[in-house]
């Protein structure tokens, strides 16, 4: 049996969004804060918006993490959450749980020993050496602490570059694998190199304020626009305009964008 606390679950978004409420709070003052209209433009203009695509960006069920080069494909309708040198994806019922971590590989080991001699999976079942997308892995089961208690799980191990990364795929069922391990395997087997295209259109969404001519509208600029959900929605809501407001002709508007085509699911 192994547990090295890598499957610890990250705190959920209520817990999140009370610490982000607590330190705002503490940053309050009864000072006034107004800089005027166009200092505040200038400021926000650039600013980083969204996901912080240090930690990979997620668009529809695919993870692109520009800094470390991979991308990947998450099963359908599964949330995906990205940490600090951790991934979590997990269905709505999360009856299971998908988990991505990153180690320094080491050349003088294969996938296989890396697994068994560095993070002390010893009890490998039905192991296979794979090369998944010309990139050397290895994959098994192993009963494993999870965060659903000891469970029969999926590992699989890749290099890439001067990476190991570990797949890990649990399940709530304590009968095995058999429902999820389909999932478990089509993802890891997604795992690839970005290209240099999406490397480009991986990166930080950014605010950028335009001036809005006569056929300027929330319609024609979220089409242009690399946001995935509910983006004319979106931008009403940082231009002040929720949810009926138009734009005036002349005016400054806010809009995200990230420089580079749009990514979908094109793994």
């Amino acid at each position: 049996h192994v547990y090295h606390g890598l499957f610890a679950s990250h705190p959920d978004n209520d817990t999140r969004l009370k610490e982000v409420v607590g330190t705002a709070e503490k940053l309050k003052t009864d000072e006034p804060t107004y800089a005027g209209r166009d200092a505040y433009l200038n400021l926000i203009n650039g600013l980083s918006y969204g996901q912080d695509s240090s930690q990979g960006v997620v668009i529809g069920r695919g993870l692109y993490h520009g800094p470390l080069g991979f991308a990947m494909l998450f099963p359908s309708h599964w949330q995906i959450d990205t940490r600090s040198n951790t991934t979590q994806a997990y269905p709505e019922s999360k009856f299971a749980l998908i988990q991505i971590n990153y180690f320094t590989a080491d050349a003088r080991l294969t996938p296989r020993d890396f697994l068994m001699k560095k993070l002390g999976f010893t009890d490998l079942r039905d192991g296979q050496d794979l090369v998944i997308n010309k990139l050397p892995a290895h994959t098994g089961q192993a009963f494993i602490n999870t965060p659903y208690g000891q469970r029969q799980s999926r590992v699989t191990l890749i290099y890439y570059g001067r990476r190991a990364y570990l797949i890990t795929g649990m399940t709530k069922d304590t009968r095995g694998l058999d429902r999820y391990d389909d999932d478990f395997m089509k993802t890891m087997a997604s795992f690839r190199p970005m290209g240099r295209a999406e490397r480009l259109a991986a990166r930080q969404l950014r605010i950028r304020i335009i001036k809005a001519g006569n056929d300027t509208s929330y319609k024609t600029l979220a089409a242009d626009s690399p946001l995935e959900n509910l983006a004319e929605e979106q931008l009403r809501l940082i231009n002040e305009d929720y949810p009926n407001g138009e734009i005036k002709p002349e005016g400054e508007t806010t809009h995200a964008y990230r420089q580079s085509q749009q990514l979908r699911d094109v793994l």
